[in-house]
């Protein structure tokens, strides 16, 4: 493939063709994705009652509990989700390794502190950016980065590089990010971005 070079600073590019997908690869999906949780009793009803996600199946492997959820697909019933879940795109996996709730200290690294860099955030859309907020919030969520508010530090990007450009701050002020009841980022963006600029 060779070097990738990104585009000019505040250049926003919407791909206007794509190669073919590899053969091999046609109906592949992204599946899920996984964070580890230190206590389900509190990271369980942030994500089913605030989220507003539903368990689509659990599983007790011995050492740990693996929670799968996700948002109901529209006139499916619980086993029909399960039996399609391997069609199904967007699943969150929560594993609680046993006896972590009780290990006075343990943090689990949520990839936006230094040195840890790595993984960002979950995203969600959302029809409302400052109702979702307010809800979250009465959830246990931590504000982050609040509504009306595009600085490096909030993205976070690391100390020392350049500042955000004009045009990308924008649109990151219309986006919210809290943290989770394990420190994770999740990002509330809305459905309907507002343009601000030509």
């Amino acid at each position: 493939m060779g070097k990738v070079t990104a585009p000019e600073p505040g250049l926003h590019v919407i791909e206007r063709e794509w190669a073919p997908q590899p053969e091999e690869t046609v109906g592949w999906r992204l599946n899920h994705l996984m964070l580890r949780i230190k206590d389900p009793s509190v990271s369980l009803p942030f994500y089913l009652d605030g989220i507003g996600l539903r368990l689509v199946f659990t599983f007790n492997s011995g050492p740990m509990t693996v929670y799968y959820m996700g948002y109901p697909q529209h006139g499916w019933t619980p086993e029909e989700t399960f039996a399609k879940m391997q069609r199904r795109d967007g699943l969150l996996e929560l594993i609680h390794v046993h006896g972590t709730e009780d290990e006075e200290g343990l943090r689990y690294n949520n990839g936006n502190e230094a040195p840890h860099y790595g993984f960002g955030h979950i995203g969600l859309t959302v029809p409302n950016v400052s109702t979702a907020l307010a809800r979250l919030e009465k959830f246990g969520a931590k504000v982050f980065k609040p509504l009306g508010v595009a600085t490096n530090e909030t993205i976070p990007v690391p100390p020392g590089k350049v500042e955000i450009v004009d045009g990308y701050k924008e649109v990151y002020k219309q986006i919210a990010m809290i943290q989770d009841p394990d420190g994770y980022f999740i990002e509330l963006v809305p459905q309907f971005m507002e343009k601000k600029h030509d």
